[in-house]
């Protein structure tokens, strides 16, 4: 659009908030009505900008819908009569201004819903209106610092859940006259969800890593003890080929070593690796202990090692000259 025709549109739009504020003035004579018009005149200015540079995020189409809809909002705030509207305020765009092909429509929220008043003045259909706001229950609202969840909306008021886990009334009118705002980061219908078949209590997952947890308490102080550090302190490790020798004579099923590791796991059964040595079952799982035999360098982090795991294995008794004990 040419800056000729910029300024065209923008003298049209202009035309339409001053027919918009002599009409409201006319309405709200006393101070606190004519707070109100000054608080709505202000959205209108905004939305006069929006549809004139910001075709792609505008709310409304025409400056004519914009104004309608805050004389209607201004109304239901003030209990002012209705007034008649002039002519120029349809659906169809301002002289001067292109109608919006269907990319330069707004991609936002569903057309807002018409206002419907009773004989008094009053706005019958809130909710509805509400809703094509996109307030509804379960959403997420904001104002200030407050935040809120919407948990009913009749035709006076709105009940809401604070963050403190509160409840509160507020008059629908505050999120009518835009007071509160859709809480856009979060703001979607809530459904509630069956959680209870993974409660800790009972959760397999949680149980699993509570026995790892008393297998590595095991494992610890299995190593506390006196002939465990005694077996341990006598070993030697050799390798290329790596061999485990004792520095001590022990008399037959005297050497306890122990099998303490830093790698506890759980598997489903039939499933646990090759050099992993399995300690018992639960349910359908192996609680299994993995060979620790990682040694630190100079350079580097301290590893941990236990010569039980360098120790050549065998099913065969005659093979082998230690036992691995079943009690950890």
């Amino acid at each position: 659009m040419s800056n000729k025709e910029l300024l065209k549109e923008a003298v049209n739009l202009v035309k339409v908030a001053a027919q918009w504020k002599n009409i409201a003035q006319t309405l709200c004579a006393d101070e606190k009505k004519k707070l109100a018009m000054k608080s709505h005149m202000g959205h209108l200015e905004v939305h006069l900008i929006s549809i004139l540079l910001d075709r792609k995020k505008r709310q409304y189409e025409t400056m004519g819908q914009a104004a309608k809809e805050c004389m209607a909002e201004l109304v239901t705030e003030t209990g002012a009569t209705i007034p008649t509207l002039p002519d120029e305020w349809s659906d169809s765009p301002q002289d001067g201004s292109s109608k919006p092909t269907k990319d330069d429509r707004p991609k936002g929220p569903a057309r807002l819903a018409q206002h419907k008043y009773a004989a008094s003045g009053a706005l019958e259909n809130v909710e509805e209106v509400l809703a094509s706001k996109g307030f509804q229950p379960g959403m997420q609202a904001t104002r200030g610092d407050v935040t809120c969840t919407i948990r009913k909306i009749t035709t006076s008021d709105v009940e809401i859940l604070l963050d403190d886990q509160t409840i509160k009334v507020v008059s629908a009118s505050s999120f009518l006259n835009g007071e509160w705002k859709l809480n856009s980061k979060t703001s979607k219908e809530q459904e509630e969800v069956e959680w209870t078949s993974d409660h800790p209590a009972t959760s397999i997952e949680m149980q699993l890593q509570v026995l790892k947890a008393k297998t590595m308490v095991a494992c610890w102080d299995q190593m506390q003890t006196a002939k465990c550090k005694d077996a341990l302190n006598s070993l030697s490790v050799f390798k290329g080929p790596r061999s485990v020798t004792t520095s001590k004579t022990w008399a037959p099923k005297k050497m306890e070593i122990p099998c303490a590791t830093n790698r506890v796991t759980t598997c489903e059964i039939g499933k646990e690796g090759q050099n992993e040595l399995v300690i018992g079952a639960y349910k359908n799982f192996y609680v299994c202990l993995s060979p620790a035999t990682k040694m630190g360098t100079s350079e580097g982090p301290s590893g941990c090692c236990n010569p039980f795991w360098m120790i050549p294995k065998s099913l065969e008794p005659d093979e082998v000259n230690v036992e691995a004990c079943k009690d950890v």
